[in-house]
């Protein structure tokens, strides 16, 4: 049997082209690797073939079994040029023009079942539906209210819809249709773009304008003591120099040693010997972080199970259980004000927990039931930040948005939208002018708490960020993230000074060490815990001891102890030989 087929097109471009990199996602007519395209039958062969058995009309004749390879042939090289030309091809980046070109095509804006997430099942049913439109996601719970269990489902992102869109005007390029018409979305008129390019600013309400008023009061003194600290400190390093310099002139020997070089090396020498000291089951699910009292006298560790347990640094014995959360608690922080935690009233807040219910506690170390639960978040919370203060506490969510609370007038003062993605880590600066927030659009943004401008965009991390911690300086900070990478950034040059491979998995949080010297920790999936010398960000100490992630640390305010907790349900404390041992 004979099959007449015409010429394939794309023979002139593929005839050099090998098949082991075009096989992958074709579906049907796999060809063994190896394989080159010369090894199949050509359009020529065939046709000289067609020739000498009297074809017509430059038809071919030929079997079943070279009629399929060559389209199989034709479908690879068609492949490869859709695929290199959908690298390359522009299309529309707003979403509303997305959306557009797909409708002119008389393509659905949102296939069913795309990009949809999910994440728990129940055996009840599943009726309860809430919504929420800036997180493009829908929750599912089960109205039995002794089951907490929900269905978690993901729309379909811009990003997935404007890659279908890329992939469509690709094949229809290299099906030769000009599509230079659709590449870009609706040009904006001068007017608009002038208008577009204007500073936008909204009217703040009068709780959020004495808000910045109380944190300008509080951070500028701040600045000017850790500026002229900083200052005494440089005179001194160059009257150092000085003496130094004057007594090689007179052929002396001057032994004086920098103090704080001095303190530098004696805590490098501590940290190089840090090791586990105590270590206790925190819970019957994981721990989702750890946190020292200002006082360093006690711990929080909130955990999956909606606990946050407090614990007694000195004999690691549990003191009381905060139990409020409909679903895990995913951290919890001390008030940097309170520095008497179970002495005070019963309406002096001592620690703020966050969950994945969506709400924020605040709480008092002599009451079992929270001062107050805070409310607006229409996602899980991940983070919470306290400004140095003490009178306001940020939080940073799943919706894509931190905000700032009032803990005296127990209510929100601040929404801050600005990342695309969900925001993980957020951190205050020592003075109190500045929040640095980070997230999975892999940015770092830069707030001025005084003004509410976004002073920085910082990028570096290909993957989400998870954690930051400023340093005492003022003006570094550190992020870690998915990339598994630790990132320096300077605010004075507002970009990233230098970069550690820090582990091989996710670093879950990052720490500055308090005490003499600059030393930094992390935490990563990787089941351990790492020491820096931020000085010249050398590793100078890797702890290990847990069996599984570790998901948070923290340091005393002393800098005598390192507390760890993991997904094992575990928390550890870490310390000098030396002082463990006594």
């Amino acid at each position: 049997m004979t099959v007449k087929i015409p010429p394939p097109p794309f023979q002139a471009e593929a005839d050099n082209m090998t098949v082991e990199d075009e096989v992958e996602g074709q579906g049907e007519g796999e060809i063994e690797q190896g394989t080159t395209l010369d090894d199949l039958p050509t359009v020529k062969e065939g046709e000289q073939q067609g020739e000498e058995s009297g074809g017509e009309n430059g038809f071919m004749e030929m079997d079943e079994g070279s009629a399929a390879a060559i389209a199989t042939r034709n479908a690879i090289v068609r492949n490869h040029h859709v695929r290199m030309r959908q690298r390359t091809i522009q299309a529309p980046t707003l979403d509303a023009d997305v959306r557009v070109k797909l409708r002119e095509f008389g393509e659905p804006i949102t296939l069913f079942g795309e990009g949809v997430r999910m994440s728990l099942r129940c055996s009840h049913m599943l009726l309860s539906i809430s919504a929420s439109k800036s997180s493009q996601a829908f929750h599912l719970k089960c109205p039995d209210p002794g089951c907490l269990s929900f269905l978690c489902c993901a729309c379909l992102q811009p990003g997935e819809r404007r890659e279908r869109l890329r992939e469509m005007l690709a094949q229809m390029e290299v099906d030769g249709v000009d599509v230079s018409e659709h590449a870009q979305g609706k040009e904006l008129s001068p007017e608009k773009e002038e208008k577009q390019a204007e500073t936008f600013y909204t009217e703040s309400t009068q709780a959020l304008a004495a808000a910045r008023q109380i944190i300008a009061r509080y951070s500028l003194p701040q600045a000017k003591l850790r500026i002229a600290a900083q200052k005494r400190r440089r005179e001194e390093r160059r009257e150092l120099q000085d003496r130094r310099r004057q007594a090689v002139e007179r052929g002396d020997v001057l032994e004086e040693e920098d103090p704080v070089v001095r303190a530098h090396a004696d805590r490098h020498h501590q940290l190089a010997k840090f090791s586990s000291c105590s270590s206790e089951i925190g819970d019957s699910r994981p721990l989702s972080g750890i946190s020292f009292s200002p006082c360093g006298s006690f711990l929080a560790t909130p955990s999956w199970s909606g606990l946050c347990k407090i614990w007694k640094a000195e004999g690691c014995a549990e003191q009381t259980q905060l139990n409020d959360h409909a679903e895990r608690c995913t951290d919890a922080r001390w008030c940097p004000s309170n520095l008497s935690p179970f002495e005070d009233g019963k309406s002096t807040v001592s620690v703020a927990t966050c969950s994945a219910d969506q709400t924020i506690k605040l709480w008092a170390m002599n009451d079992e039931a929270p001062l107050a639960t805070l409310t607006g978040h229409t996602d899980r919370v991940n983070r919470l930040a306290w400004h140095p203060s003490g009178r306001f506490v940020a939080s940073s969510s799943f919706d894509a948005s931190w905000r700032l609370w009032d803990v005296e007038a127990r209510k929100e003062v601040l929404l801050q939208e600005g990342h695309t993605k969900a925001v993980y880590g957020i951190g205050c600066q020592p003075d109190g002018s500045l929040l640095a927030s980070a997230g999975a659009d892999c940015g770092v943004r830069v707030w001025d708490l005084r003004s509410g401008k976004n002073i920085a965009l910082l990028q570096g991390h290909v993957k989400q960020v998870l954690a930051l911690d400023w340093a005492a300086d003022g003006f570094h900070f550190v992020s870690g993230g998915d990339d598994n990478m630790v990132k320096l950034w300077d605010m004075r040059r507002r970009e990233c000074v230098y970069t550690i491979p820090a582990h091989s998995h996710l670093i879950s949080s990052v720490k500055y060490v308090h005490g003499p010297g600059q030393f930094l920790a992390t935490a990563s999936y990787d089941n351990t815990v790492k020491i820096w010398d931020a000085m010249d960000l050398q590793l100078v100490h890797t702890l290990e001891g847990h069996e599984n992630k570790v998901l948070g640390l923290d340091g005393s305010p002393d800098g005598q102890l390192l507390a760890t907790a993991s997904y094992d349900r575990t928390w550890k404390l870490w310390a000098w030989d030396e002082l463990a041992s006594l």
